[in-house]
């Protein structure tokens, strides 16, 4: 038996909600099909800023990145980075996300190491629209996906300009004027929305597939998979 530890580091609070439980399942599900040992995987550890650093920060946006990762090592093996593509992956890929790739390889030596990034075309309001399936389960409606306004096929959900607000009004949709929209906010569902959407669905996309394919490849050179 091997420990896989995982980490993430994301934009937003929000991200932290949804992403973890996502990226653990993902995780599980290659493992499970590919691991040439019984994997026990970790919850995934929240990189964030403590308040100060938030308000007062001293250095640029990498350097207090890696510092807050460096800060973390022995606690994971994999470090998901997240960032929103904005309409654009390979510029969020060579802009924000190869700068902390290598600055972290100049910072340690660590084989036990590697960071993947997850960057959804637009933001990662978009996954959370692509199985009507699980939008049904977790808020709790009969409505089809034509009501809900689902994008079909799914992959169009990246081309929602504001997936957020999407999302939002899907919500709002769902719950009308009642007390309980009242009660509870769209970002309440999240983590229950990122242990409920289907994976098949998700690697419909693009831009999931392709983090999919880099965190095999990483749990690969690793060790973890055959």
């Amino acid at each position: 038996m091997r420990y896989l530890g995982l980490a993430l580091y994301a934009e937003g609070k929000t991200d932290y909600s949804f992403l973890p439980p996502l990226l653990r399942r993902l995780s599980e599900s290659i493992c499970l099909a590919s691991a040439n040992t019984i994997i026990d995987i970790g919850d995934v550890h929240p990189l964030t800023f403590n308040q100060s650093q938030v308000i007062h920060p001293e250095r640029d946006h990498t350097t207090r990145v890696i510092e807050l990762i460096c800060k973390a090592q022995g606690v994971f093996n994999i470090l998901f980075y997240h960032t929103d593509g904005a309409g654009d992956y390979d510029a969020a890929f060579e802009q924000r996300f190869r700068p902390i790739t290598l600055a972290y390889c100049e910072r340690t030596d660590s084989l036990d190491e590697r960071l993947v990034a997850v960057i959804p075309i637009r933001e990662m309001e978009a996954w959370t629209l692509v199985d009507g399936d699980a939008i049904r389960s977790v808020f709790g409606t009969t409505m089809s996906n034509k009501e809900l306004q689902v994008p079909e096929p799914c992959h169009l959900v990246e081309s929602i300009p504001d997936p957020k607000r999407h999302l939002e009004q899907m919500y709002t949709l769902i719950v009308g004027s009642a007390v309980r929209a009242r009660r509870a906010k769209v970002s309440s569902f999240l983590s229950s929305l990122g242990e409920s959407v289907s994976l098949e669905v998700l690697r419909l996309l693009p831009a999931f597939k392709k983090m999919e394919e880099d965190l095999t490849q990483a749990l690969c050179q690793l060790g973890y998979l055959s």
